[in-house]
This record gives C-alpha cells, structure tokens and sequence, in this order.
C-alpha cells in the first residue's frame, strides 16, 4: 500500500474549482461569495495553499515562537488556558455564594467584577479570605486603588501564612481606557495607577497589575480593526510616558506587568484571526522598543465572552452564543477565558447561570480537549488569510493613531468614545 493515499488522485487546479464554483452559481457573479466582515476587509469563499505565500508575517514560525501569530508563549508551555469563573461583588452574600458553588478544587481562576458599574464595593477583605490565594489566581475589576488593594491581598495571605511570591492573576488598571470609553482624554496624573499597580504588586512577579482593558471598544460597537490598533496605541502611550516621566518603573516592568483584555463577539473566524493578529503585531510593537525577550513579546491575553449580542427572551439562546465566544477565544490563543452568565442583561449571575458558564469551559477542555493543541487555527488557509487581513488594517490604523500624535490625541479630538468607535 502506498505512503500517501492520495497519491493515485488527480490533483485538482484552482481554475477547475473556480469552473465548478461558476457554473454552480448558474450565472450569477463570484463577486457575491465575497464577504466583508468590517470595513476595508474582503475575505473570498475558499483559500488555497497558493493563495499564502508563506513570507507572510509569522505564518512560517512555531507555536510559541517570535512573533507569537501560531501561539502564546505560555499557552505553549503550559496545560492550555484558564477557567476563570466570574464572581460579582455588587452584594457581599451573593458573591460568597457564588464562591461556595463554585466548587473551589476545579476552579483555578476568579474574576471579580461588578454587575452594575459604580455600585458599592463591598468588603474585599471577607470576600478575599474564602479564596485560597496560593493556587488560585484573582483577575480583578472593581475601582479600588492598587495600594489598598494590595493591602487587603496581602494581609489575607500574611493571615494564613501564605508567601506572597504564590499570587497570581491581573489587575485591570488602565486610565487611557476607562477614560476613552467616555469619549475623554485621560489626564497625565492618573497614570500614576500604572507605577502603583507595578510597584505595589512587586512582591508577587506573576501577578499583572496593569490591565489594558480594550472590552469598551466592541461593547460600543467598534470594530475588530479599532480593537487591536487602540490597544497598540494605548501600549505606546503607556510606554512613552513611561519614558518622560521621573518613575524608577522600566519599561522590562511594564511589559512583564500587562495583560489585556478583549470583549469576544459572534463573529467566530474573525475573532480567532483577531486574537492572532493582536498577538503578532504587540510582539512587532515591542520588538521596536528593542526588547528581544520573548517572554516580555507575548502578552497575557484575558478573554470575556459579550452582552452585547445577547438577548433578555429566549434567553436560554445566549448559551450557544457565550459557547462559540469560547471556543474562537481558545482556538485563537486567549490565556484565561470569562464565560459570562446566560442572563446576565436580566440580573447578576445566579447559581444556574454560574454553574453553566464554567461548566461550558469544562466541556471544551475536558471533553472536546480543546487544550491538547496549541495552535488549532494552524494549516487553515482561511483563518491565515483573516488573520493577514485583519493585522494589516489594525496596523495602518495603529500607524495612523501615530502619526497623529498618538492615542491620546485620537480621544482629543473625538475619533473615540461612547457613540463614535466605528468612526474614526
């Protein structure tokens, strides 16, 4: 028997497809197969190998290698991504419910937030003394100062004798994009957050204490073009204060310090090639600042599935809608993936929707073993194709933010906010 079983088959032209492909149409144009996912991006129906000539950025690398298109640097050295299961802290009993039900042995990761922004933050001391701060990581967004916040953490841990090294998680802290969501320029002085969150957190090196958080473009309707290149341009802003400014804080400690995180929408091939596109164009931003180590060129990539698309009836639909979010999060390389309750326009999570939302992660890792390949978009022509796509856009946005004087700039003058993401 031959090597190769397809070897006594006839090889089939691209031409011979397009012949097929027209006559099934039955006259009408193959312009109509063209899909455009956003504006400025044209996708045709089917790829092939000749259509990727492999000099593309990235596309010939390994998993886990420089600039990161094919995989994370530590997804690729790991077990695959992190369960994280929400907890919302708007009532003090309700979130130490949720904890409770959220069977702490399999879940190794929280995310605390808020279910109505500005409510009251309730006592994170009691809250933070039921987690096992040691082996499970804590992924924070809740408006409290990075030195009260450390202090609570810290206390907790001293309390049971913990060592401080052992915390992990983020800290979503990132003035340019709280303000930005508003339509606002952030003021200069509340980037004294970004020095805190480092140096507060010094003592724990995998905690992250500054949480670029982009989720506000795609729930203002922005596109997936303004998601990557507002995140490159709020890093640079970053980066540049960093440099005009009297802080001891290197840049080696910003990048060692940063995650991001993005807002996942329906749009499933699209959101795998962003994921991948993000990744290869920071590890690019980053390269240019002269950083060659590659565990600072691959970001900590936080993933939330959307509210946006979900709908108050039939609610019980959103299920399959947060399960796809998912999945694109995890096939396009995310590190740590928030399934977010069912109904949650309707309410704060309960323990129904709680328990469903990790349990769809349960499914994807332990039963369709999503996490034995690192890179599972590999080898598609089309998800290479989407991802060349989206990363050219997103870069000629980026070098447009730049040459206009930056992010902050962009906000100035009304090319980002509330009501005008899809414009700029």
């Amino acid at each position: 028997m031959s090597a190769n079983l397809f070897e006594e088959f006839d090889a089939i032209s691209t031409e011979a497809w397009r012949e097929k492909i027209t006559a099934d149409l039955k006259g009408k144009p193959f312009e109509k197969l063209i899909w455009s996912p956003e504006e400025g991006i044209e996708l045709n129906p089917y790829y092939r190998k000749e259509d990727l000539s492999y000099s593309q950025y990235g596309i010939d690398s390994l998993p886990g290698e420089f600039p990161f298109r094919r995989g994370n640097l530590i997804n690729a050295s790991g077990d695959g991504w992190q369960i994280v299961q929400s907890i919302q802290l708007d009532d003090e009993e309700s979130a130490l419910a949720r904890l409770e039900e959220s069977e702490l042995g399999e879940i190794h990761a929280f995310y605390l937030t808020q279910w109505e922004r500005g409510s009251e933050v309730p006592n994170l001391g009691t809250l933070l003394s039921a987690f096992d701060l040691s082996q499970q990581a804590l992924h924070i967004d809740v408006p409290v100062e990075p030195a009260f916040l450390s202090l609570d953490i810290y206390s907790q841990m001293g309390s049971k004798g913990m060592d401080r090294k052992a915390l992990t998680g983020t800290l979503i802290n990132d003035p340019i994009s709280k303000a930005a969501a508003k339509g606002k320029r952030a003021e200069l002085h509340t980037f004294a957050r970004i020095e805190a969150g480092i140096q507060n957190f010094n003592p724990s090196p995998w905690f992250r204490g500054v949480g670029l958080d982009l989720s506000y473009v795609h729930e203002q309707g922005g596109s997936m073009t303004q998601q990557i290149a507002f995140a490159l341009g709020t890093l640079v802003d970053y980066i540049d204060w960093l440099e005009v400014s009297e802080s001891k804080v290197t840049l080696e400690d910003l990048l060692r310090r940063i995650s991001v995180t993005f807002s996942l929408g329906t749009n499933f091939i699209m959101e795998i090639a962003k994921l991948r596109a993000f990744r290869l164009l920071y590890a690019k931003v980053v390269q240019a600042y002269g950083i060659e180590d590659a565990s600072l060129q691959s970001p900590f990539i936080l993933v939330k599935t959307d509210k946006l698309n979900q709908t108050q009836y039939d609610y019980y639909n959103n299920l399959l809608r947060t399960t796809t979010e998912a999945i694109s999060g995890v096939i396009g390389g995310a590190n740590a993936v928030i399934v977010q309750g069912f109904d949650g326009l309707r309410q704060a999570e309960d323990a129904q929707s709680s328990r469903l939302a990790r349990n769809i992660q349960h499914l994807l890792k332990h039963e369709s073993y999503l996490d034995k390949v690192i890179d599972p978009a590999g080898g598609s022509y089309y998800i290479e194709q989407a991802t060349d796509a989206l990363g050219q856009a997103a870069w000629k946005m980026f070098q447009d933010i730049e040459k206009e004087g930056g992010f902050l700039e962009w906000v100035e003058v009304g090319k980002v906010g509330s009501h005008n993401c899809t414009s700029a």
